[in-house]
């Protein structure tokens, strides 16, 4: 989960989201977003803060018996 701040004060809009003034938005889609020319030109702008999120490890662990 990635999560992108809005730190300007008029709305922004990176693909179907629009984000409001001073807010904070998450997306799972950050890496298709990434490179779309509103994203970049935001970044640039330094109108946005992005944070990426460490995926939780959510697959359950499972243990092996040694075989004999």
């Amino acid at each position: 989960m990635t999560t992108i701040k809005n730190v300007t004060n008029a709305p922004v809009s990176i693909g179907s989201m629009t984000i409001r003034p001073q807010s904070s938005a998450s997306t799972d889609r950050w890496h298709i977003l990434k490179h779309s020319d509103n994203a970049r030109a935001l970044l640039a702008a330094k109108a946005i803060e992005v944070t990426e999120n460490a995926k939780a490890d959510t697959a359950p662990k499972v243990e092996r018996k040694a075989s004999k």
